[in-house]
């Protein structure tokens, strides 16, 4: 009776383990297929936003002027520098609603006509995606925008990355620079969540009613949270009228589409020749320096 009840137990336990594996391999089989219907509708996804026109993504737009003599070995390829040519060069933000409703008015234009655009009319389209998109209007806003667009990559290193600058005022008032260049810069402070930089243009630039110059300083004050040291120090700086003490502004800035924060944008350190005569200037106005020659508002 006993050899029987174990006979019985032993298939009892033999049937739950097999259910159990079958029930397993149902629920592999299942994950399987949910991942090919997943897959799929990923890929589905994907081939319906080749063919529209997302706003988010921020690539630079060619020189309309030199758009006559592109050519193109496939249609393909067409299509894909006109899908490149119709992405904003800036955040959407940094435009005006108008603008961007004219933006829109364009990409559905474009989407609609994606297919059948060939290698012999791509040409047409990017020279009239490029003069729409160049007569957007930038937004006014609080504070002056520097957006950067790295060419060569993060910015990793002190040495200097080929950047594509545009600065644009309070008033809406653009510059852009497509050549300019940014490096990181501070020894402790780039380590930081918000590190430093320093920018450099092609030539000389006067921003915000400060000296013009060819480099310029983003401090990201990431270890001063008042954000006011610098900027406190420098103006009184100028107040007392020391030689090349530097002007300075906050800004905003964006990097690669990201904001990045506010930053006091600052003339650069003089050269080491500069800061001798500069050393000599400041110890002359300290022994002379009188109290009633402060300038008067």
């Amino acid at each position: 009776m006993k050899n029987k009840n174990n006979v019985i137990l032993r298939g009892i336990t033999t049937a739950c383990y097999a259910y159990v594996i079958i029930l397993f391999i149902s629920f592999l089989y299942g994950c399987s297929d949910n991942a090919d219907n997943i897959c799929q509708n990923t890929n589905d996804e994907y081939s319906q936003e080749s063919t529209s026109i997302d706003i988010s993504v921020e690539t630079s737009n060619e020189n309309a002027d030199t758009v006559s003599d592109i050519t193109f070995e496939s249609d393909y390829e067409a299509r894909k520098a006109v899908y490149n040519a119709i992405q904003l060069p800036l955040s959407s933000s940094a435009y005006t609603d108008e603008s961007l409703k004219v933006y829109m008015e364009l990409t559905r234009e474009v989407s609609s006509a994606m297919s059948k655009i060939t290698a012999s009319d791509a040409a047409g389209w990017i020279e009239k995606i490029n003069v729409t998109i160049d007569s957007f209007n930038y937004k006014e806003g609080p504070l002056p925008t520097i957006y950067i667009k790295n060419e060569d990559g993060s910015v990793h290193s002190s040495a200097y990355h080929n950047a594509v600058i545009t600065f644009i005022d309070s008033s809406g008032s653009a510059f852009t620079d497509k050549s300019a260049q940014i490096k990181l810069r501070g020894n402790s402070t780039r380590g930081a969540e918000k590190p430093p930089y320093t920018i450099k243009f092609t030539e000389k630039q006067a921003f915000l009613g400060m000296d013009a110059g060819r480099k310029w300083i983003l401090l990201a004050e990431a270890f001063d949270k008042t954000m006011m040291r610098n900027k406190l120090a420098f103006d009184f700086a100028q107040k007392l009228r020391f030689d090349f003490s530097p002007q300075c502004e906050y800004v905003d800035v964006y990097v690669d589409g990201d904001y990045r924060g506010v930053y006091l944008l600052t003339e650069a350190v003089p050269t080491a020749e500069n800061a001798s005569t500069s050393m000599l200037t400041r110890a002359i106005f300290y022994w002379n320096w009188n109290p009633t020659d402060l300038p008067k508002e």
